[in-house]
């Protein structure tokens, strides 16, 4: 029934003509945590360019239940440091007016550190007359969870996939005809099938072929008990691409035992491509679960940690010929996010997309693409080939 099944789907999806969904430019944009922030402060910013003023603030306050004078004193900032509760810390949105101070953080994936909430309500406690914490939600987390924010004073929880999704939509309405309505109309669209009830047309009809008899319920079933082992033989698989490219430039994996797989369903992975150093290798890793938050570069390998002075011309020479870093981190000198390989922006539209191009064994495939920035980067790096 298992082949019955994928046989199904498979022929549901080719008779619809694309594997994908339409494409939406906020797929690209947004990928990770710190650009949804960046979209979210400036809709939330009064002197925006959206050009409407605090008609979008408006409606996020009502949605908290703040009312103040003065409205348009709010100020976004990103990424502020603030310490609190014997920590330090950076919110990834701080709202401030002289009577309110809102810390907004965006989950829409990561975990939280320890007691991180109560020492962002410790920081801003005080600095005016009324504080609170916000806290943005994406899909997987329990309601459980949710009422548990709910309940501690001074905190809020909103789930971006329906109240913070909604009130985008609530934007879309007022905001003026043209590219800024059009591009808060995609983000709607993002949040809602990201970290709504994420189900889209293509997967509305995989459902239904699920759902179609208690035959293809209990094949569905079995296919979620392997999921363990299914994620193990696609990192084992791409593994096997990747090392048949490495082949004819003189490059290897080198294996890491105490690393994740890349496609692991409990926690993010990483894979190491050995260009003949021995401090650094070329790397593509997973920051969570499923291959998401996926970025490659130069990581450090773990018998040294960074010294910005000692590679600052080695860095600066991979920016000048590749394309600037971003910011370096303990043991990432220079790294990109993985949609830099994708010169159709069609492969990291979403989840499916990854996985099928990290499977695609042509040279437009995944594999091949990171091996060739491998052999780039090695060269740049004047590192001879293996024997």
């Amino acid at each position: 029934m298992i082949e019955e099944l994928t046989a199904d789907i498979a022929k549901g999806r080719a008779t619809r003509g694309s594997v994908r969904r339409a494409f939406n430019p906020i797929d690209l944009l947004a990928t990770r945590e710190t650009a949804q922030s960046r979209i979210l402060a400036w809709l939330l910013d009064p002197r925006g360019t959206h050009g409407v003023g605090t008609a979008f603030l408006d409606g996020f306050l009502h949605l908290l239940g703040v009312a103040c004078a003065s409205v348009q004193r709010f100020r976004p900032q990103l990424e502020a440091p603030v310490t609190g509760g014997g920590r330090a810390g950076r919110v990834d949105i701080l709202l401030q007016h002289p009577e309110w101070t809102i810390a907004i953080e965006n989950k829409p994936t990561a975990g939280f550190r320890d007691r991180q909430l109560e020492g962002y309500a410790a920081a801003i406690a005080g600095l005016t007359p009324s504080s609170m914490v916000v806290v943005l939600l994406g899909a997987g987390w329990s309601e459980a969870f949710a009422a548990r924010i709910r309940a501690q004073p001074g905190m809020r929880c909103l789930l971006l996939g329906v109240e913070v999704q909604q009130w985008v939509v609530e934007c879309t309405a007022i905001a003026p005809a043209g590219p800024v309505r059009d591009f808060i109309a995609d983000f709607g669209r993002y949040l809602k099938t990201n970290f709504g009830d994420g189900v889209d047309d293509d997967m509305q009809n995989d459902l239904n072929i699920m759902l179609a008899s208690r035959e293809s319920v209990a094949a569905t079933i079995r296919v979620l008990e392997a999921q363990d082992g299914f994620a193990a033989g696609v990192s084992r698989r791409f593994e096997a691409i990747v090392a048949g490219r490495c082949i004819g430039h003189g490059l290897a994996l080198r294996p890491a035992h105490d690393e994740n797989p890349l496609f692991s369903p409990h926690k993010g992975g990483m894979l190491r491509i050995d260009i003949g150093n021995p401090d650094y290798d070329f790397s593509l890793s997973a920051d969570y679960p499923m291959f998401e938050g996926v970025c490659f570069g130069l990581c450090m390998r773990k018998v040294a940690t960074l010294n910005s002075r000692t590679y600052k011309a080695l860095i600066a020479g991979l920016n000048e010929q590749l394309r600037y870093s971003e910011p370096a981190g303990e043991w990432w000198p220079w790294w990109l996010h993985v949609e830099e390989l994708d010169t159709s922006g069609a492969r990291i539209a979403d989840a499916a997309s990854r996985w099928e191009w990290a499977m695609d064994e042509s040279d437009d495939g995944l594999a091949a693409v990171l091996v060739e920035r491998a052999r780039q980067v090695r060269e740049l790096l004047k590192v001879p080939a293996n024997s």
